[in-house]
């Protein structure tokens, strides 16, 4: 089974590079432009991780990251960010990863596969 990965960015054309690589790369790909659009998939949708920036229009990423945890809270989400004052924001709020954009896309995979990896290697509450 593919992995699913949710991209959110307000930047169409960052959006389009990430869910082209992805899907090439046998991810089963959603999109949201905005963090408003991130919470109502989260909701909607199970996804394996999501990859989000944080500066977008209608729900700031951190509000949006607060929304997703409390809807799914073991969600993986690794935050794209240009901004310095954000990245401490976003590990307090539960963030798996804080990348500082731009980064070039086989990087970010290498990012996306070994938070995807942990995440499995984590004993589920089940099994506990």
């Amino acid at each position: 089974m593919n992995p699913s990965i949710l991209i959110v960015d307000d930047e169409a054309s960052v959006r389009l590079a990430l869910v082209r690589w992805f899907g090439i790369r046998g991810f089963d790909v959603s999109q949201a432009a905005d963090g408003q659009e991130a919470v109502e998939a989260v909701e909607q949708q199970s996804f394996d991780i999501v990859l989000m920036d944080l500066e977008m229009p209608r729900l700031h990423g951190l509000e949006a990251m607060v929304r997703m945890r409390a809807h799914s809270p073991h969600l993986p989400i690794i935050v794209l960010s240009g901004y310095a004052r954000d990245k401490a924001k976003a590990w307090d709020r539960g963030a798996a990863l804080v990348l500082s954009k731009p980064i070039r896309l086989a990087v970010l995979e290498q990012h996306v596969r070994q938070v995807l990896a942990e995440q499995d290697d984590t004993p589920s509450e089940q099994a506990l």
